[in-house]
């Protein structure tokens, strides 16, 4: 139960977070997704680090663990914004702009993962 409780807690935190990143940008760009694109990235960094964590013995604590990825970096992250945003794009025939949208999300999500990973290797060391 105590799992549960951290994953709605870390979930709506992640949620909280997402939402001021997308506010603090809303006047940036209304072309490109540029908030939910940060918000995701973000996400994979911090995950990254806490994977790191965990397999160093770090964060070893069940609850934590959950709390920080499958609460946090879940609600941190938008998996769904990034499909409607990617839908919009193609409703104004703007496939360019959603290719370049999509294979970023990708890419530089397995960047900032490798990065968090490596990053939290360093520090626990």
């Amino acid at each position: 139960m105590k799992e549960f409780l951290a994953v709605f807690i870390g979930g709506g935190i992640g949620s909280l977070a997402r939402y001021g990143i997308s506010k603090g940008m809303s006047g940036y760009s209304h072309t490109f997704p540029f908030a939910t694109l940060l918000a995701n990235m973000l996400s994979c960094f911090i995950a990254g680090m806490v994977i790191s964590f965990v397999e160093q013995k770090f964060i070893s604590h069940p609850t934590v663990k959950v709390f920080l990825l499958v609460g946090f970096c879940g609600g941190f992250s938008t998996f769904s914004a990034l499909i409607r945003e990617s839908l919009l794009m193609m409703e104004e025939d703007r496939a360019g702009p959603m290719l370049l949208y999509n294979l970023l999300s990708i890419i530089l999500g397995l960047v900032a993962i490798l990065s968090g990973v490596w990053l939290g290797k360093i520090l626990v060391r």
